[in-house]
């Protein structure tokens, strides 16, 4: 019986372990993911004014422990990115429209 329990203990251990390492590199994965599109939109001429802002105040959130508020704003900084690609690509040559005289 107190083999069993130190198993189920050990057990608990080692998944609340895994699973907090698992935030921190869902975290730095994303993390990197958006500075990478930060960079291609950057590159395009593209790059929205409050990406970069959002991205740095998603590394101070996580610093100063609120987890969730980082994981939100670095996600919104990777989607704007990935917004602004897609609007370099989509204004890459507008369609010109004059009405009649």
């Amino acid at each position: 019986m107190k083999r069993l329990s130190f198993m189920v203990i050990l057990t608990l251990v080692i998944v609340g372990c895994s699973s907090t390492g698992n935030r921190s590199s869902t975290f730095d994965n994303l993390y990197a993911q958006a500075e990478n599109e930060i960079k291609l939109a950057k590159q395009m001429g593209f790059l929205w004014r409050d990406t970069q802002a959002f991205l740095r105040q998603s590394k101070l959130a996580r610093e100063a422990g609120k987890k969730t508020q980082a994981m939100e704003l670095v996600k919104e900084a990777l989607d704007q990115a990935r917004l602004a690609q897609q609007q370099a690509r989509s204004q890459t040559d507008p369609d010109i429209f004059y009405p009649p005289n």
